[in-house]
């Protein structure tokens, strides 16, 4: 009883510390006709902010306006501080790809995820089997600098220091 008793006066102490209603502030919607989902956000340098997507639509489709490679790409969008889009960027292969998590380094940008995409679409080098850990380095407008491991085993390129 005692044990039932402090549960109820801790969700009450809990729920009366809640705000009451919460203002949205900003809302948009980005996808195709299929099931697209976002995998991380990071804000720009500029104000606005990067969204990493994991995409299943067809490309074109909704207001997705890249061109894809196969079955899940990842799909990189950069907003301004209007949150309306100013760009998107696609990377991938054959096969499916998906994302798992964006960082802001410098004026550098890492999409980590994984493939398991043949040496195909925007992707440089062959799968090793299953699905592999992928690695995108790109500039502040998504271009590609390197993708890890496959630029430095395809090419024999020695990992930059600094890079």
């Amino acid at each position: 009883m005692k044990k039932n008793i402090y549960l109820f006066v801790s969700f009450l102490i809990i729920s009366s510390s809640l705000p009451a209603q919460v203002s949205i502030t900003a809302q948009s919607t980005f996808g195709g006709v299929d099931f697209d989902v976002p995998a991380d956000i990071v804000n720009a340098p500029d104000g606005g902010y990067y969204v990493l997507n994991n995409v299943n639509s067809p490309f074109p489709s909704g207001n997705i306006n890249e061109t894809g490679f196969g079955g899940g790409d990842l799909l990189l969008v950069k907003y301004d501080v209007g949150h309306n889009v100013v760009w998107q960027k696609c990377y991938g292969g054959s096969g499916g790809e998906g994302s798992t998590s964006l960082k802001l380094i410098g004026n550098e940008l890492f999409l980590i995820g994984t493939s398991d995409s043949p040496n195909s679409g925007n992707k440089t080098a062959i799968n090793f089997g299953g699905f592999d850990i992928w690695v995108i380095k790109t500039d502040l407008n998504g271009n590609i600098i390197w993708a890890w491991p496959e630029d430095y085993l395809v090419y024999g390129l020695s990992r930059p220091e600094n890079g």
